[in-house]
């Protein structure tokens, strides 16, 4: 299923000439029960719908960060010896968010494991900026013009202007829209984290995927 993402930013519609690469990540602290924070913590995170894993370790400040992921659902484990294995299960990582996971590792033996099964809140923490997500479930029950996903587009906070009136491919079926005060021209596009971007036309999309396959925008 494919993850589309748009943005109307210039620095981001420059940066967007650089090599594509997945711009999610997860990031937190490990500490102990008495919040003294531990550094040296091996982290790894497996994204479960397709096993990959990245494997990282806590700093001096107990700071451990996780980048470049794709969006999907994440099993994130902490572990270091000396302290028992603690999983957060069912972490949630939408595109181009950045979600924070906490530990608290407890003392004990190398056998000892504690799976978390709250979910972390899903309020964003680590980025201030304006944004909106789009979900499956959306996706299915709200009302597409033309079967247009750019159309979409429109729902989101701060954007404004007009969507499609017809279901073209190319460039031209991208909506004119501004984002919180930008140009047209300075909307990037992205699709499953690669650029979409028209080489002729600023502010437009070489890509309109079908409806069916999009799983979030």
């Amino acid at each position: 299923m494919l993850r589309v993402l748009q943005v109307a930013c210039s620095i981001v519609f420059l940066a967007s000439v650089l090599p594509a690469q997945f711009s999610s990540g997860i990031q937190g602290t490990v500490a102990d029960r008495t919040a003294a924070v531990v550094p040296g913590a091996q982290v790894i995170v497996t994204n479960i719908e397709t096993g990959v894993n990245r494997e990282t370790t806590s700093n001096d400040e107990g700071v451990y960060r996780v980048l470049s992921l794709n969006a999907g659902i994440y099993k994130v484990v902490a572990k270091k010896e000396g302290f028992g294995t603690i999983e957060q299960g069912s972490v949630v990582l939408g595109v181009s968010e950045t979600r924070r996971v906490d530990f608290a590792l407890s003392v004990g033996n190398l056998v000892e494991s504690v799976t978390v099964s709250a979910q972390p809140t899903i309020l964003e923490t680590e980025e201030g900026r304006i944004s909106g997500q789009i979900d499956a479930k959306q996706l299915r029950e709200l009302p597409v013009p033309n079967r247009n996903v750019f159309n979409l587009l429109s729902l989101q906070p701060g954007v404004s202007g007009r969507t499609l009136t017809s279901n073209t491919v190319g460039g031209s079926s991208t909506p004119s829209i501004n984002a919180n005060g930008q140009r047209v021209d300075s909307n990037s596009f992205t699709v499953d984290d690669m650029n979409a971007n028209s080489i002729s036309r600023g502010g437009r999309s070489e890509v309109t995927p079908n409806l069916e396959t999009v799983a979030e925008v």
